[in-house]
């Protein structure tokens, strides 16, 4: 019988409290982490990548300190170690603004190597966030819209909150051009 691990029992395990407060070290004084990093500054890294909920570390980390993680790809923290990533109180050093896409970890098979923080420093990557989820929530819209013509087709009369389905796709913006 498996057994999987509950999220009531990681945020009490003094295992994920070591990566925790690692994570948190690292969040506030660079603004963000690899789990790679983590890992190794714990003494956890004989764990592979994968033994560890990062789900649970990030749903943590949100709650208790009200803020947003936002998951980068690997090549993020590549550029970094080779721009010499400094400490935010030292003057940080981050990768270019431009093209911020190809840092979060998000299509394309990119996987989640870590994590920054939703702040004002690293607010090319809130922005280029806020556009996936808003093109992430235009295609729930259409297909829940598609769906709901399909059911009229197929003669379903009336629906069950019918006019709360049918909403209209949002407006373009002048600046997203």
């Amino acid at each position: 019988m498996t057994k999987f691990l509950r999220f009531e029992a990681a945020k009490g395990s003094p295992v994920y409290q070591t990566i925790i407060a690692d994570a948190v070290d690292r969040l506030m004084h660079v603004g963000g982490f690899s789990k790679d990093e983590v890992l190794d500054a714990t003494g956890y890294n004989v764990f592979d990548d994968n033994s560890i909920r990062w789900d649970y570390v990030k749903r943590i980390i949100e709650e208790d300190h009200d803020t947003d993680l936002i998951p980068m790809a690997s090549v993020y923290f590549k550029v970094n170690q080779r721009n010499g990533r400094k400490d935010r109180r030292h003057g940080a050093a981050f990768p270019p603004t431009q093209f911020p896409e190809r840092y979060i970890a998000t299509g394309n098979g990119k996987k989640t190597a870590g994590y920054v923080i939703a702040s004002d420093v690293n607010g090319h990557f809130v922005v280029q966030r806020l556009k996936i989820t808003r093109g992430h929530i235009q295609g729930k819209i259409k297909r829940g819209n598609r769906s709901l013509e399909i059911g009229k087709r197929a003669g379903i009369r009336r629906l069950k909150n019918e006019d709360t389905l049918l909403i209209p796709p949002p407006l373009k913006d002048k600046d997203d051009d």
